[in-house]
C-alpha cells in the first residue's frame, strides 16, 4: 500500500468515525457504554495504563522532538527534519482544534464527566501515534524494522490506557491513531528505498524478512494479551459486587483500539518493497554498483598522471 493511499483510507476512515459516533445513536451509545464498562475492570490494567500515559508530557513531547529532529537532519537533511517535524506537531495541533470546534452531540454526562463532547480524538493516543511513526522514519531501514514492533506496542498500550483511566472513549482512541497517521503518511517519505538503493548485486528481494514481520506482531500480541488480561480480571470490590468482571461492550472497545494499533504493522519501515532481479530498478542498482569502482578507479589513475 503506498502512502498516499494509506493517507486516503486512513482521512475517510476518521470522517466515518466521526459521523457514526455523532449522528447514529446506538453507535454513540455503545461507545459510551464500553467507557462506563471500564469502572468494572481490573485495577492491574489501570496502574499499568497510567505509568504508560505517564510517558507522554509537555517535557518529553518537547526533548523527544528536538532529538528526533536533530538526528533527521544529521542523517537526511534539513527537508525531512521539517517535515517530521511539521507530522508531529501538526497532528497534536489539529488534535486539539478538533476538540474545541468538532459539533458534538450534548446532554450525556455519565458519572459527572462529559464523555459524549469534546473528547475527539485522543491527544495523547495522536501523540504516542505520531512519535512512533517519526522515530521509525529517522531510523536506518534495518534498524528501524527491529524498533517498529515494541513502537507500536507502547502506543497499543497508551491508546488503550486513555480508555482504562477514563479519559477518553474508544472512539476517541481510534480517532487520535488515525489522525496521526494521515499527517505522517501525508508529509513523511519512507526510508526503505534507501536500503533498496544499497543492496547487493543479486538480491532478489529487499525488504523485511519473515522473523522481523513475526517479531512485530508478536510484540503486538503480547501487549494486547496484558491488556485484555488486566480488563477481564476481577475488580476487587465490597459487598455484593465483589469479584464483578469488565463490561463486555468495554472489552469491545479495547479490542477496536488495539486493532487500530495493530494496523500500524502494515504502515511501518516493516513493509518495505520487493526488488525483482528482472526489474528495472535491480538492473539499476547492479549497473551502478559495477560501473562506481570503475569510475573511482579511472579517477584515481588520471589523478596520478597529472602528478
Amino acid at each position: 500500500m503506498s502512502r498516499r493511499a494509506a493517507a486516503s483510507i486512513s482521512a475517510v476512515a476518521l470522517v466515518v468515525l466521526y459521523a457514526l459516533i455523532t449522528f447514529v445513536p446506538r453507535v454513540a451509545a455503545a461507545d459510551r457504554s464500553a467507557f462506563a464498562g471500564r469502572l468494572d475492570s481490573g485495577s492491574g490494567l489501570i496502574v499499568m495504563e497510567r505509568l504508560a500515559l505517564s510517558t507522554i508530557t509537555i517535557v518529553t513531547l518537547s526533548v523527544g522532538l528536538l532529538v528526533v529532529c536533530w538526528r533527521t537532519y544529521r542523517r537526511q537533511g534539513q527537508g525531512s527534519a521539517v517535515r517530521i517535524a511539521v507530522a508531529v506537531v501538526g497532528a497534536v495541533v489539529s488534535a486539539e482544534l478538533l476538540k474545541h470546534f468538532l459539533p458534538t452531540t450534548a446532554g450525556t454526562q455519565p458519572f459527572g464527566q462529559i464523555v459524549a463532547g469534546g473528547s475527539f480524538p485522543s491527544g495523547h493516543a495522536t501523540i504516542a501515534t505520531g512519535f512512533a511513526l517519526a522515530v521509525a522514519s529517522t531510523l536506518d531501514p534495518k534498524l528501524a524494522r527491529r524498533c517498529w514492533g515494541p513502537l507500536v506496542a507502547w502506543v497499543s498500550l497508551v491508546a488503550a490506557g486513555t480508555v482504562a483511566a477514563g479519559w477518553h472513549r474508544p472512539s476517541d482512541a481510534v480517532g487520535g491513531v488515525l489522525l496521526a497517521v494521515i499527517w505522517n503518511t501525508a508529509l513523511v517519505r519512507r526510508r526503505v528505498a534507501d536500503e533498496a538503493d544499497g543492496a547487493a548485486v543479486g538480491r532478489s528481494r529487499v525488504g523485511v524478512s519473515p522473523a522481523a514481520s513475526i517479531s512485530g506482531w508478536g510484540w503486538w500480541a503480547v501487549m494486547g494479551a496484558a491488556v485484555m488480561a488486566g480488563a477481564l480480571a476481577p475488580q476487587a470490590r465490597s459487598g455484593p459486587e465483589l469479584g464483578e468482571t469488565a463490561s463486555p461492550l468495554y472489552v469491545v472497545g479495547l479490542a477496536a483500539v488495539l486493532a487500530a494499533t495493530g494496523a500500524l504493522l502494515l504502515l511501518g519501515p516493516s513493509r518495505g518493497p520487493a526488488l525483482r532481479p528482472g526489474s528495472s530498478r535491480s538492473a539499476r542498482v547492479s549497473v551502478d554498483s559495477v560501473l562506481q569502482p570503475r569510475i573511482g578507479t579511472q579517477g584515481r589513475l588520471r589523478s596520478d598522471e597529472r602528478q
